[in-house]
């Protein structure tokens, strides 16, 4: 069985916490955590667990695989690559790093070590995106547009603005569902409002190659809570509700446009409307598949799904984002990460 140890058990760590003390291949040796109101929690409720304000002692501990990390985005590059540098497997929450550089040196380090590098892009462990893609790949033909909404009263962040905090989701469960296209353009407007210095809410517009397009409407500022995507093509549209109990609604709509038959230069749209269908879905919890898939990664030592190329990839987007965002809205190339492909390609955990 292998042994794994946590940094951080803050807002989203108790989470973590509880979902690998579920797992049956793999055994939660130490946790690290600096605040000793949560220590002391953790001792209590996890007596076998050995809790300390050390990180020391799961770096130079032989025994530890891997290593969990669940603390602020601004520690994770540095917090990642100590743990790398001390030959551990790396699960870190999103994002990988504030910055494209950090976060390639980071994915370097993991390929020169043969190291699983994993980032915590929970949504594409989620059956109902993964179905999502699979209705996308089969039934919606010409692909349009996406338009998403991830909004909330709270919980406002105080060290990173909503661009950075929520935006991740979005962009991963784009990539994903775009095979990993990445997208050629990006314009953001943020606005600030509770704080002078970090944007509330965002508005962004991204453009890919083929003329698909993606609306992302981001808000910690607003009355209702609200996960939903919606996407439109030419043959149906989906709606996925992440807060419904019927998270997936596959639309049978369309609209066609054809020459008039005695008046070429006039244009007929043909509107039709079908039925509204409900997949099943086998749902299981997220982090617990993906925490699962985190283990399978570093025994089978296969590449992770969310790793660390698709983890630049979305740091990518979002410093492209933000440039937009200090820019007023302007409309900033994005350029592919896509040389790193042969790398990762040829390289082998």
């Amino acid at each position: 069985m292998i042994k794994i140890a946590q940094i951080g058990c803050g807002y989203w760590g108790p989470n973590i916490l509880r979902s690998l003390r579920m797992l049956n291949t793999c055994e939660l040796k130490a946790l690290v955590e600096i605040d000793v109101k949560r220590r002391e929690f953790v001792k209590s409720r996890y007596p076998n667990v050995d809790v300390t304000d050390k990180i020391d002692k799961v770096l130079n501990d032989d025994e530890i695989q891997g290593v969990v990390i669940a603390t602020p985005a601004e520690s994770h590059y540095h917090l990642t690559k100590l743990c790398l540098e001390a030959n551990k497997h790396v699960l870190v929450e999103k994002p990988l790093a504030t910055n494209l550089l950090d976060a390639i040196e980071l994915t370097n380090i993991s390929y020169e070590k043969k190291l699983t590098l994993m980032v915590g892009h929970v949504f594409l462990y989620n059956p109902a995106v993964i179905l999502l893609k699979k209705i996308i790949q089969e039934q919606i033909d010409n692909l349009y547009y996406f338009y998403s909404q991830r909004l909330n009263f709270g919980r406002i962040r105080q060290d990173v603005n909503v661009w950075w905090n929520l935006a991740p989701h979005d962009l991963s469960i784009l990539l994903y569902l775009m095979n990993d296209e990445e997208p050629i353009s990006i314009k953001v407007e943020g606005f600030s409002f509770t704080q002078s210095h970090l944007e509330d809410i965002a508005f962004a517009t991204l453009k890919w190659k083929n003329n698909i397009t993606a609306n992302i409407h981001l808000s910690w500022l607003d009355p209702k809570k609200v996960r939903q995507l919606t996407v439109v093509g030419s043959k149906k549209m989906i709606v996925y509700n992440d807060l419904s109990e019927d998270k997936i609604a596959v639309h049978d709509k369309s609209i066609d446009c054809n020459n008039h038959f005695d008046d070429p230069g006039k244009v007929l749209f043909n509107h039709r409307v079908g039925d509204i269908a409900f997949p099943k879905i086998d749902m299981k919890e997220p982090l617990l598949l993906e925490l699962e898939h985190f283990i399978t990664s570093i025994l089978s030592k296969s590449k992770p799904k969310t790793g660390p190329l698709h983890a630049c990839r979305v740091i990518n987007i979002l410093d492209a984002g933000q440039r937009s965002i200090i820019n007023k809205g302007e409309e900033v190339n994005i350029e592919s990460v896509g040389k790193l492909d042969r790398k990762y390609a040829e390289s082998t955990l």
